[in-house]
């Protein structure tokens, strides 16, 4: 086949010693049968790509991803100038925590302190990076426990305080299946079952998107807490019936 060339050859220069590098290996192994390259493993069937391309690693976001090496993102502290979701461009003094790819968003983020901003951590897509400048300072926040402890109670992508959640679910169908493989996901997770009931409990950052993904259980899912998550699951519920709503009158 024909298409512009991808440093997905690059891909096993991403740090090793993460606790997320086996998402890494997998998208590259991926890209690497998507090409058919000879030492690609495209024998195996979960590297194999059927319809889709995981555009998170694009000629451009790796050629940013070498910048960021080139740099020394993991000794240094960097300038970085982006854009955001509202097309407005920021340059941050900015130390990375971590290195995150988001599966379900098919993205790749950085994670850190915003080291003017009172140290407050943020997440910047790697996508929207369009300028890095290296500096002097040393950067003593990549791979640090607090980062370790804040990707561990990550549930998508999420800067947030992590929260205690407790849920009750129904035990019917391949519920009992997914909150087991959640649980396996999930380093701070538990469950147990209680007169037919599964309750699960976690440290979660990013009730958002937790609660988007609780959507799929319907009314098999009951928050016990906290409140915040209840209200979420709510209104995400209905964000979801009036946009079906609508579909059905254009």
């Amino acid at each position: 086949m024909t298409t512009e060339p991808l440093y997905y050859y690059q891909l096993p220069a991403l740090p090793s010693t993460t606790s997320h590098a086996p998402q890494y290996q997998s998208l590259y192994k991926k890209i690497a049968a998507y090409f058919d390259e000879p030492d690609s493993d495209s024998h195996i069937d979960n590297y194999i790509c059927y319809g889709y391309f995981p555009h998170a690693l694009n000629e451009q976001t790796l050629y940013i991803f070498n910048q960021l090496q080139s740099a020394g993102f993991s000794q240094n502290i960097l300038k970085i100038t982006y854009t955001s979701r509202k097309n407005l461009h920021y340059t941050k003094t900015f130390a990375v925590g971590l290195i995150v790819h988001v599966l379900e968003k098919d993205k790749l983020y950085l994670v850190g302190k915003d080291i003017q901003n009172l140290k407050k951590n943020t997440v910047i897509p790697i996508e929207n990076i369009s300028h890095i400048e290296k500096t002097q300072t040393k950067n003593n926040y990549y791979l640090s426990k607090e980062f370790e402890d804040l990707f561990d109670s990550m549930f998508s992508i999420s800067t947030d305080s992590p929260v205690k959640v407790t849920l009750s679910f129904d035990d019917w169908g391949n519920i009992k299946d997914k909150i087991s493989a959640l649980c396996k996901q999930r380093p701070n997770a538990s469950q147990q079952y209680d007169n037919q009931q599964i309750i699960y409990t976690d440290s979660i950052s990013g009730l958002n998107d937790f609660a988007n993904y609780l959507r799929q259980f319907g009314k098999a899912v009951h928050v016990l807490e906290p409140a915040e998550l209840h209200d979420k699951l709510q209104e995400s519920v209905k964000k979801t019936l009036d946009y079906y709503k609508r579909s059905t009158h254009e």
